[in-house]
């Protein structure tokens, strides 16, 4: 073990404490509700929502029942409708909009297509001004 891997372990943990700075302005500069915990969970979801909607990557946030996914998309939103966002900081990304299809154990592949579908005809007349997500919630009910 030489300098070599001092200087990585120094790199990455340099990098880690940059991701969670970041992190943390950016749930400092949310308007989040007195009974919502700027936990962990919510930090990282928020974080990479916020990220993957404004570089238009895709992200699929899975997790269990109560790990901030459906709370950190509901301030997401809430936060990112830009001229009426309370936050001067948020006022610079995309205005999001969001198209939901609520998963069952029925759905068909057609039917999610079809979501994706609208999705991308939105985004192609707005690409400029706003940001289309695609929530499938209880999508794990249609991995089963």
């Amino acid at each position: 073990r030489g300098l070599g891997d001092v200087y990585k372990r120094q790199v990455r943990d340099r990098m880690i404490s940059v991701l969670f700075n970041e992190m943390n302005t950016f749930i400092e500069e949310l308007t989040i509700p007195k009974w919502g915990a700027k936990n962990l969970a919510l930090k990282e979801n928020l974080f990479t929502m916020i990220i993957a909607a404004e570089t238009m990557i895709p992200l699929i946030v899975l997790g269990e029942p109560g790990s901030s996914k459906t709370l950190s998309l509901s301030l997401l939103v809430e936060n990112f409708k830009r001229p009426e966002s309370g936050s001067e900081f948020f006022k610079k990304f995309h205005k999001v909009h969001t198209f939901s299809f609520q998963c069952a154990a029925d759905s068909t592949s057609e039917e999610i297509k079809a979501v994706f579908e609208e999705a991308i005809r939105f985004q192609s007349s707005r690409h400029k001004e706003e940001r289309a997500v695609i929530v499938l919630d209880e999508a794990g009910i249609i991995l089963k």
